[in-house]
């Protein structure tokens, strides 16, 4: 891992980096009286770790390897339940 992926993990599970910001393509929009919806994306150019984000609702937060496979293996487990069913 790099100096500055290490730097940016470190500010993430310090809470110093805590949102997301995306570029996509939009290929259908939502239209509601007051705000528009994006009901499909297309291409993701690009995902970053901001600190002040364009949609505030945004959210990242540092894992360890061990947690993400012990939920990588949970989620598989409950797909073949479901699949099961």
């Amino acid at each position: 891992m790099s100096d500055a992926a290490e730097e940016l993990y470190r500010e993430i599970r310090n809470g110093l980096v805590t949102q997301m910001s995306f570029c996509f393509e939009v290929l259908e929009w939502g239209r509601e009286e007051k705000s528009r919806t994006v009901k499909r994306i297309g291409k993701v150019f690009d995902v970053s770790a901001v600190g002040i984000p364009a949609n505030p609702m945004t959210e990242i937060e540092a894992r360890s390897l061990m947690n993400s496979d012990k939920n990588l293996k949970r989620r598989i487990a409950l797909l073949r339940l479901e699949l099961e069913l």
